[in-house]
């Protein structure tokens, strides 16, 4: 590090030690109104903490919340006030030139108010004022990280472009490999002033690269006048890569044997029996370094205990070789699966776009998660303790990654959307969120497992776990591809009326294909509205389709909802009414496909548009979207 970041010690309260603390009381004249009753707290050369202040003037109450949220450009109004009055006194001059405010955060007993130093007009870069207000207007701490008298100061204009300064950020990250940085986000950019030998600044780009080889959060200063790498560090925190076992998504799909049994937990003898052979090893991605547990990026399944077993005291997967090879035998097991689920659903969520690095993450932080929650056979999504909890009843519901990634569905449409799980009463949110957990297992492992079973079951969800209390061939918690119409089939219980909704999502998939479905679906939950029925739910696929594809899956996606029942009237009008309808009969059939290539000498057109084996409302729905368009020259 340079100096300049050395010698800048931040500090809040939670981190000043009485003993260093150092009294400044001006307490001798407190009708004076331009001096603060603190005691303040010196933080290297720059930084000072003010806090226990007793301000002599009472500055007005924080607004009350729904007021604070209309008024955001009056948000900063009493740290304004408080400036104005104290700011000279504290060593912050010019005060309107140099402080930009830049965010306000409310808590539950008052208001914190964030400011950055300005100079020339560009930001100085690492620091830093806040402003903290209790409900009643007292203003009881301030922090100061500041550049009360900057020395030599640099030519305010830059002579190196932004390009120019990527290229060498990108490369200074990538040296070991001799080639820039492969990117896996557009890298953030910023010009500002950069703090030299403690207090001269120099114009600066301030630039964050985010490589995905090597990986990093590489932040970057480099002299806007020279081109010289400042400062360089990577701020990712590190991760390391281990292996281990894990079904995928269970023994059933991935070898095609529907008739295995769970025996009481235990591993055969026979290393080829399939509960053995189908151990499969995985790389974990991820894995946080300076541990030897199952926590990373995305998940962590440490030291969860639970307080059902007490008599058991199961050990958490603690590997310093970062190998966790178990059998089911082992009560370390599921933490493998469960991480391993956990982790790979996130990487590919991101893979659609949803991560922080573009401000649009779905829960891109670790999930917690407890593997052996109870002995009896439910698993859930504990909002209070944001938790994941699986339970050992039958099979243990953390051996199958179908019920893992249920579970974890529930917890991504919690943080898209605070709505669900909604009432029952008043919608069909309760329902949409079993669903849709059901459809996101089948959807993720569609491609994996034995192709002939996935060919006529890839919509059977958990057919490992639900060995124990269902029958059929295979045994499946549910399916998502039930015959099961909106309203005629509804029952009130959401797992059940879940299988309408599942259903629809399904033939969105097989209509559109995985990328196209999943981001759709994943997007219209920011739409939903509080006990939104499953009507307005597919409005809102729809309006999702219109901001992600300018609306070009919208007949497709309307066939679908009107054949399940949840659309109807003026919104399915559309369908037996468009000008496909070339032999008059009041439908759109294989007839108009038909002569529609004959009349139009399109040969090249396939009756199977999706290449799916089969001609169904797909194929007719495209075909329509396809006549629009060449009747409209289009």
């Amino acid at each position: 590090m340079k100096a300049y970041t050395q010698s800048r010690i931040r500090a809040s309260l939670s981190t000043i030690v009485l003993g260093l603390a150092v009294p400044f009381l001006i307490a001798a004249k407190p009708q004076q109104a331009n001096t603060p009753l603190c005691e303040t707290v010196k933080l290297g050369n720059h930084a000072k903490t003010y806090r226990n202040c007793q301000f002599p003037v009472k500055l007005p109450p924080v607004m009350h919340p729904k007021a604070f949220k209309r008024q955001s450009s009056s948000a900063f109004q009493s740290a304004d006030s408080f400036l104005d009055r104290y700011g000279e006194t504290m060593g912050i001059n010019k005060r309107e030139t140099e402080l930009k405010p830049i965010r306000t955060k409310r808590g539950i007993g008052g208001v914190h108010y964030f400011y950055q130093q300005q100079y020339q007009g560009y930001p100085v870069f690492n620091t830093s004022v806040s402003i903290h207000q209790r409900a009643n207007g007292d203003i009881h701490k301030v922090h100061l990280d500041y550049q009360e008298k900057p020395g030599i100061v640099s030519s305010p204009a830059a002579s190196v472009s932004l390009v120019d300064a990527e290229i060498t950020a990108r490369d200074a990250a990538g040296k070991s490999k001799a080639i820039l940085a492969e990117l896996r986000s557009p890298t953030r950019s910023n010009l500002g002033w950069y703090a030299t030998n403690d207090h001269d600044l120099t114009l600066s780009w301030e630039l964050t690269v985010y490589s995905k080889n090597p990986l990093g959060d590489f932040y970057t200063v480099i002299n806007a006048i020279t081109g010289e790498v400042l400062l360089q560090e990577n701020r990712l925190p590190s991760f390391e890569t281990g292996s281990g076992y894990v079904y995928l998504p269970n023994p059933i799909q991935s070898s095609g044997i529907t008739d295995l049994k769970d025996n009481n937990d235990t591993a055969p003898v026979d290393p080829a029996h399939p509960l053995n052979s189908q151990l499969i090893e995985v790389e974990l991605q991820g894995l946080q370094s300076n541990t030897g547990l199952l926590k990373g990026q995305y998940a962590d399944l440490s030291s969860h205990k639970t307080t059902n077993f007490p008599q058991i005291d199961y050990p958490d997967a603690d590997e310093s070789t970062r190998n966790y090879f178990y059998n089911r035998s082992d009560t370390r097991f599921e933490q493998v699966v469960v991480y391993h689920a956990l982790d790979s659903i996130q990487r590919y969520i991101q893979s659609l776009g949803y991560s922080n690095e573009k401000a649009t993450g779905i829960r891109d932080y670790p999930t917690r998660a407890n593997v052996h929650w109870n002995s009896s056979d439910k698993s859930y999504y504990d909002e209070s303790i944001d938790t994941l909890q699986f339970g050992d009843g039958g099979v243990d519901d953390a051996e199958d990654a179908d019920i893992i990634i249920h579970e974890y569905g529930h917890a991504i449409q919690r943080n898209q959307n605070t709505c669900w799980p909604g009432s029952k009463s008043l919608g069909h949110m309760q329902a949409m969120g079993e669903g849709f957990s059901d459809y996101l297992a089948a959807s993720f492992y569609f491609n994996d497992g034995d192709a002939k079973h996935q060919a006529s079951h890839a919509a059977c969800i958990g057919e490992w776990d639900s060995t124990s209390y269902a029958s059929g061939t295979p045994a499946c918690l549910r399916r998502v591809d039930t015959d099961k119409k909106y309203p005629t089939d509804l029952t009130g219980e959401e797992h059940a009326d879940g299988e309408i909704w599942s259903r629809a999502l399904w033939d969105i998939r097989l209509a559109l294909g995985r990328t196209t479905a999943d981001t759709l679906i994943l997007e219209h939950h920011f739409f939903v509205d509080c006990n939104s029925t499953m009507e307005d739910a597919a409005l809102d696929v729809i309006s999702a389709d219109s901001d992600l594809n300018d609306g070009s899956n919208g007949i497709v996606i309307k066939e679908i909802f009107c054949d399940r029942g949840i659309l109807s009237g003026s919104d399915c009008n559309i369908i037996g009414k468009t000008p496909a309808d070339l032999d008059s009969d009041g439908d759109v059939d294989i007839t108009d496909l038909a002569l529609f290539r004959s009349k139009y000498k399109k040969n090249d057109l396939s009756v199977d548009f999706n290449n799916d084996g089969k001609t169904d409302i797909f194929d007719l729905a495209r075909f329509r979207e396809m006549y629009i368009a060449f009747n409209s020259g289009s």
